[in-house]
């Protein structure tokens, strides 16, 4: 038996596994495979592979020597049974076998006759015999040799004999004592307890609660009626009265302003009454694997089957799917929650008209095999982790291949690097220890790795260069990209559009004249723009006034464009008619015009004034409290909750119109006009109302206007720049705007606007913020 590293998924024999055997030797053919046997002209060999198997961790470094001895080896008797296997001369009389097993423990086996007397016994034949030696508790089959002959003989004697050596188990350690059983639970059963008022013939609406015997608390609550009955569990073993006789403030279980009541209560416990038992909870399941076969011909059905298995589990199979026009299978698996531990078979093995569900009665006849659960999930043994290679010297790259192996087979492959450092991702073991001790550089041939002694650095050595190796813990991958949508069938929604105000002006000429230029430019997304006629000298033929002429015209603009969207400079690399123009012009584009605003809604109608007026509630058909959640209507809709009370009187507040005469509630309030619901809708109780004078309330403050969020756009109106002044000013509603100074485009040239945001008043009458800001103001 060898051991070695192999894939988890290859099944546990050995089908995937061919014998490397000399050049004498052949392989059987594939058809010969299932009897898992290979052949050669000097031997025929079984092979068998395992499942995966526990190996025993790597050896730790050595620890420094301790002064204490090591522990002790644990030790068991074991039975070595010897067995006399053949014999090469006619006799070899009374030999003494004697020899070694590992770590030099010796067994004496005592004599044997080869010929087959054993004088022990002093029968004839092949002689056994077992002796007990003590062994490592952790040794295991092959800790002596399997087979015994002269080579492995202690006292020298040329035996002409084999024997066989088997080594037993260490005997099994006694039991532990189960511990003993825990008592049953003392039996119990529920009794009906009757509580009465007895201070007054009415209910009660504190929230009732008492001790009884063996430290049970029976909670009561209120009662409408001056008895009520509820029931409790106690033991069965309870003798007499478990609970107090009479119960009030002296023993009841409450706090607050209720634990002072003086209402006094009587209190009778039944006898006991039988408890149900709570049904077992529903054994374990799992998904098996159903397979049906038909029996009663190769093909398959059309019938809906269906038939019940363990647990009364309904298993459907339904008919089977067309393979051709005329050929059906004739077996079909599905899938069906089932017990995990059963006594008998989970389903029926024959499935006919005889126990299916559905009442057919065709003649077909299904065997039934029911799967395994399946094993508990596993998480991949294998996970991402970083690794990272740097140069030592830290001065450059390299250009030579890079590759290591790390524990268990695992290539790095590393390659060439431009930087001193480079991390690459490798799938590894999820139990190798997050750094690079596992893993050794696989360098070229003229390239050595350090000794033992300095691998805790981490360092690899090369003729060329001197790497460490840094392997992180597992990390998380990010997901591969979505692939890309489909293209939509639908064309994509138009851009809004609006008129925008477009401002030319001349700014310098580096020649005399240029009579009646055409100016005409493009904006962002193709879009054209015609300035008209401009005299390059300052005369601008429109309003035959000499200066700097400027013209403003209209053009359809996106909506979202901003202030970039045209040039802001135009010159004779901007023209669209390829003149050689010898002057500069400004543009400055426009916002779109504000969109016309909404009209507001009419005013709403002023609410009618409230005042607070106070209402006492008396009971008169009893002098008590009461525990119904009374409420009832008044005049305008009003509806008056007042709830429960402990006292025979009860006073609250209400909102009503001022102009409202007389008494605005009923006089008189019981089952004929309250607003209740259920049980208590039908209660006698009956109530006088009393209404008193309108109370001033206090007058709310107007609220505040509403506002939004608008741009306040700045123009500097003495320059053509920017300013450096912290311009700050009034608006509306005493808002302070904070503008600011402008940023700086060149050393000596800003800006000459600005755009801020304020939060201002939604409608206003008037002017927002001053139109002009200046010494005067800001």
């Amino acid at each position: 038996t060898v051991t070695a590293e192999l894939p988890r998924t290859l099944a546990a024999d050995g089908d995937l596994c061919l014998m490397n055997l000399p050049k004498d030797s052949d392989v059987l053919s594939k058809g010969d495979w299932p009897t898992r046997i290979l052949h050669s002209t000097f031997a025929k060999f079984k092979v068998e592979m395992s499942g995966c198997v526990a190996l025993s961790p790597p050896p730790s470094p050595p620890s420094p020597p301790l002064p204490l001895s090591p522990p002790p080896i644990p030790f068991c008797s074991r039975e070595i049974a010897v067995t006399l296997m053949d014999v090469s001369q006619p006799r070899y009389y009374l030999h003494m076998l004697d020899f070694y097993c590992a770590d030099g423990i010796r067994v004496y086996a005592g004599q044997f006759d080869s010929s087959g007397y054993n004088p022990k016994t002093n029968v004839r034949g092949k002689p056994s015999r077992t002796v007990a030696v003590q062994l490592p508790t952790a040794a295991n089959r092959t800790f002596c040799p399997n087979i015994v002959d002269k080579n492995f003989l202690n006292n020298g004697d040329s035996i002409h004999a084999s024997f066989k050596v088997q080594v037993g188990e260490c005997p099994a350690p006694p039991s532990r004592p189960s511990p003993p059983p825990l008592p049953p639970s003392p039996p119990m059963c529920a009794r009906a307890i009757t509580i009465t008022r007895t201070d007054q013939n009415a209910g009660w609406i504190l929230d009732l609660n008492f001790m009884c015997a063996d430290g049970v608390k029976v909670k009561v609550g209120a009662s409408h009626d001056p008895k009520k009955t509820i029931n409790a569990m106690f033991l069965e073993h309870a003798n007499g009265d478990p609970c107090p006789n009479v119960v009030n403030k002296d023993n009841w279980q409450m706090i607050g302003d209720s634990a002072t009541y003086d209402d006094s209560f009587k209190v009778e416990v039944g006898e006991c009454a039988i408890s149900p038992i709570s049904p077992p909870p529903p054994p374990p399941v799992c998904t098996r694997d159903v397979n049906v076969t038909r029996m009663d011909a190769d093909l398959g059905w059309g019938l809906n089957l269906r038939f019940d298995c363990a647990g009364g589990v309904e298993v459907k199979v339904g008919s089977t799917g067309q393979i051709t026009a005329t050929m059906y299978t004739p077996y079909k698996t599905v899938t069906a929650e089932l017990p995990e531990i059963v006594s008998g078979d989970l389903c029926p093995k024959i499935v006919n008209k005889d126990n299916w569900l559905g009442g057919e009665t065709f003649d077909d006849s299904f065997k039934v095999e029911v799967g395994e659960c399946p094993p508990p999930t596993v998480l991949s043994t294998l996970c991402p982790r970083d690794i990272t290679v740097t140069k030592a010297n830290q001065s450059a790259g390299w250009n030579k291949d890079v590759r290591f192996f790390c524990e268990g087979g695992f290539e790095i492959d590393v390659g060439t690097s431009q930087d001193f450092n480079k991390t690459v991702t490798a799938e590894l073991p999820r139990t190798l220890a997050a750094d690079g001790d596992l893993c050794l550089m696989n360098l070229p041939k003229d390239s050595d790795v350090l000794s033992k002694g300095d691998w805790p650095t981490r360092i690899l050595h090369s003729t060329f260069a001197k790497f460490k190796v840094e392997m992180s813990g597992c990390v998380a991958l990010s997901p591969p990209p979505s692939p890309p949508s489909p293209p939509l069938p639908l064309s994509p929604p138009p851009i809004p559009f609006c008129s925008r105000e477009i401002a030319v002006t001349l700014m310098d000429v580096s020649q005399p004249r240029y009579y009646l230029h055409m100016l005409d430019f493009y904006c962002a997304d193709g879009i054209r723009v015609y300035a008209g006629q401009f005299d390059s000298s300052g005369y601008n033929p429109k309003t035959n006034v000499r200066g700097k002429p400027s013209r403003t015209v209209a053009v359809q603009l996106p909506t979202a464009a901003n202030r970039t969207f045209c040039p802001n400079i135009v010159d004779k690399n901007f023209l669209n008619n390829g003149d050689s123009i010898h002057a500069s012009f400004k543009v400055q584009v426009g916002e779109c015009p504000a969109p016309p605003s909404r009209p507001s809604p009419p005013p709403l109608p002023p609410s009618p004034p409230m005042c607070a007026r106070a209402i006492t509630i008396t009971r008169t058909d009893q002098n008590a409290g009461w525990i119904l959640d009374l409420n009832f209507m008044c005049a305008d809709g009003v509806k008056v909750k007042v709830g429960a009370s402990h006292d025979p009187k009860k006073t609250i507040n209400a909102m009503f119109l001022e102009h409202a005469n007389g008494d605005p509630c009923p006089n008189v309030v019981n089952k004929d006009n309250w607003q209740m619901i259920g049980d208590s809708a039908t209660y006698d109780d009956s109530f006088k109302v009393e209404v008193g004078e309108c109370a001033i309330s206090p007058i709310s403050p107007p609220p505040p206007p509403p506002v939004c969020t608008r741009d306040v756009n700045v123009t500097r109106m003495d320059a053509d720049l920017g300013w450096g002044l912290n311009l700050r000013f009034d608006c509306a509603g005493g808002v302070e705007v904070k503008v600011g100074s402008t940023g700086q485009i060149t050393a000596t040239m800003y800006t000459p606007y600005k755009t801020v945001t304020a939060e201002l008043p939604e409608i206003v009458s008037g002017d927002l913020c001053p139109k002009i800001v200046n010494k005067d103001n800001w």
